[in-house]
């Protein structure tokens, strides 16, 4: 049987006690506060000492209202949420420009997803809408994300990363269940040598991620390999333990930023996790037929395959694929939310 995470154990760091009591869940009880007794209260708990956590927390809430209020989404998310029974899990989702999350877009419905999902199971949503220029130094994107990952993985057990391209089609999927450790799940890149080390410390998981072994096409499948693709693993969706080898990980990619071009980021984790094996034996890539599934099908087609928890929507460029990207959003906002008559995400002006 596959194993999965399924307790704080399995996701406190090694050798230390799992992080049942860490700042942001004490900063929720700070923040219940300001509803009981008011601004007075709160100013004490700031006194007491969370003041730090306090302030990142407004700094993100007031950040994700204002974003997130543009996509429709409502007042009431905010990236704290109170603590339950299992691991304090976390999604990120960001974006450089508003554009990318304009009502109807594939992006906006990406987000909206997203949100679905973790209303669904108690976890914590955070959005980055300043991919591009989180430090002094502008960075692509694409490279933003790793700094925005740091930047999260502290204030969770765990942090999964989507690109905004890749859209959930079955929320009821915990993340103890998607999180693997098991060889026969996580060693399935297709690359046989690679294959042969991944998770073989399976007990001591740090980094989870997507297979990038095939990329779906309605004109057929198409199977990455060697030398363009070092190793089938796919940075648009992946999930690090918070645990000091993950920043470890991170900082290590982080070096390789001056990068721009493909495989970018991407790229630099290949590096990373190839030429560091202590690494690729506690890292997990998930089958597609598990976690997700790459694919810029017909809607039809890419809904109609078993099994993905979510679909990543890529595989070419050009406005032919953002129209295909829009087609297969919609179809899985309106599955997703068929109980509530369909996608509540308006219909983008090109189609």
């Amino acid at each position: 049987m596959a194993q999965a995470i399924l307790s704080h154990e399995d996701i406190a760091v090694p050798g230390h006690a799992p992080m049942l009591f860490h700042p942001p869940r004490l900063v929720f009880a700070a923040y219940i506060s300001l509803h009981v007794f008011g601004e007075a209260a709160l100013e004490c708990a700031l006194q007491a000492g969370g003041s730090q956590s306090l302030g990142l927390l407004q700094k993100d809430a007031r950040t994700g209202a204002t974003e997130l209020g543009e996509v429709g989404l409502e007042e009431s998310d905010r990236d704290l949420r109170p603590p339950g029974p299992g691991p304090h899990v976390g999604v990120l989702l960001g974006y450089d420009q508003p554009d990318r999350v304009k009502p109807g877009s594939f992006g906006a419905v990406s987000l909206r997803l997203a949100r679905h999902w973790a209303d669904l199971h108690n976890y914590s949503l955070f959005v980055e809408p300043n991919l591009g220029r989180l430090s002094a130094v502008p960075e692509a994107p694409v490279w933003d994300k790793i700094a925005a990952v740091r930047q999260y993985l502290p204030k969770v057990d765990v942090l999964l990363w989507m690109d905004l391209d890749v859209l959930i089609v079955d929320p009821a999927r915990r993340v103890s269940e998607l999180l693997r450790r098991d060889r026969q799940s996580c060693a399935r890149t297709g690359q046989a040598e690679d294959d042969s080390v991944l998770a073989s410390k399976g007990d001591d998981i740090f980094l989870w991620a997507a297979t990038a072994e095939f990329a779906h096409l309605d004109s057929g499948a198409y199977e990455h390999r060697e030398p363009d693709f070092k190793l089938n693993l796919c940075a648009g969706a992946f999930a690090l333990r918070n645990d000091p080898r993950s920043f470890e990980f991170l900082e290590a990619v982080w070096r390789q930023r001056h990068s721009q071009n493909w495989p970018a980021e991407q790229g630099a984790m290949w590096r990373v996790l190839l030429e560091r094996p202590e690494m690729l034996a506690r890292t997990c890539v998930l089958p597609e037929g598990v976690f997700v599934y790459e694919s810029l099908e017909s809607p039809g087609r890419a809904l109609g395959r078993p099994g993905p928890f979510a679909i990543h929507a890529t595989g070419f460029k050009g406005l032919g694929a953002d129209k295909r990207r829009n087609e297969i959003s919609r179809a899985v906002c309106n599955a997703v939310f068929s109980a509530k008559g369909g996608c509540p995400e308006p219909q983008p002006p090109e189609m």
